[in-house]
């Protein structure tokens, strides 16, 4: 889903509850990240997050559904 997909999806909605909902399911579909891939902690975030790359493509992992949501967003954006 791209960038642009996402946020037409949430344009649309106009309860904030249904947003966050959709925003979770976000998340949900972020791409399990390779054994292999090169991570980096993201430190002061207060879930746990990474940032990882292999082969010039981006995978995310958050302990937090809302935070996974958000990921799935920066990440959708590049």
């Amino acid at each position: 889903m791209t960038y642009q997909d996402m946020k037409n999806s949430l344009a649309i909605l106009d309860s904030p509850v249904e947003k966050l909902e959709l925003l979770m399911d976000f998340g949900k579909m972020l791409v399990p990240i390779p054994a292999d891939a090169d991570c980096n902690e993201i430190v002061g975030c207060s879930s746990f997050v990474q940032i990882c790359k292999k082969d010039g493509q981006f995978f995310a992992s958050a302990d937090s559904a809302v935070v996974r949501g958000i990921v799935a967003l920066f990440l959708a954006m590049i």
